[in-house]
C-alpha cells in the first residue's frame, strides 16, 4: 500500500496510470515464478533454504531502495 501512495505522490496525473500498470504487471508476472522457484528451492534444501533465498532477496531490494531514493529528484508542490 506505501508502494501505491508513493507512486500517486510522485507522478503526474498523466503518468499514474501507466505506472501503476507497471507495478500491477510485475506482482502478476512475479507472483507465478516466485511459486515455481520457491517449489524448486524447497526441494533442493527444504524450509531453510527458501527463508534464506527470502531474506537474501529482501536484503538486496531493500538496498536498491535506497539507492533509488536517494538518487531521486524531489521537488516540492507547490499547490500542496
Amino acid at each position: 500500500m506505501a508502494l501505491y501512495a508513493f507512486i500517486t505522490d510522485i507522478s503526474s496525473p498523466e503518468q499514474r496510470s501507466m505506472r501503476m500498470g507497471m507495478v500491477q504487471l510485475t506482482l502478476m508476472v512475479g507472483r507465478p515464478i516466485g511459486i515455481i522457484l520457491g517449489s524448486k528451492l524447497y526441494d533442493m534444501g527444504g524450509y531453510v533454504c527458501v527463508s534464506g533465498a527470502s531474506l537474501v532477496t529482501i536484503i538486496f531490494a531493500t538496498i536498491l531502495l535506497v539507492i533509488i531514493m536517494r538518487n531521486f529528484k524531489w521537488t516540492s508542490k507547490s499547490n500542496v
